[in-house]
């Protein structure tokens, strides 16, 4: 899908941002959604979806917020803006 390559894109840059930036504390898995707009932007606040530990909630939320922008959304993309999952993990 159009998608799909963009979707790579995005979460290795979270992925590089989460490595550079690791948690004073907590471990597990955080798995969150957060909202990409037309130009690339965050769209509203990334939420939570689940994670075993709670202390790893705020470092999740600022890595994806550090991460943004993103590259615009694909040009044969139609819609004003796409939702994404990601998960990280600390161990």
């Amino acid at each position: 899908s159009t998608l799909s390559g963009y979707s790579l894109m995005v979460s290795e840059k979270i992925n590089r941002f989460s490595k550079l930036n690791l948690p004073k504390e907590g471990k597990g898995k955080v798995d969150l959604s957060f909202m990409v707009s037309r130009s690339g932007d965050l769209a509203g606040e990334p939420k939570i979806l689940n994670t075993a530990d709670p202390l790893l909630v705020p470092w999740a939320l600022k890595i994806v917020k550090d991460a943004s922008p993103f590259p615009p959304l694909p040009k044969d993309f139609d819609k004003p803006s796409e939702t994404f999952k990601i998960s990280l993990s600390y161990e």
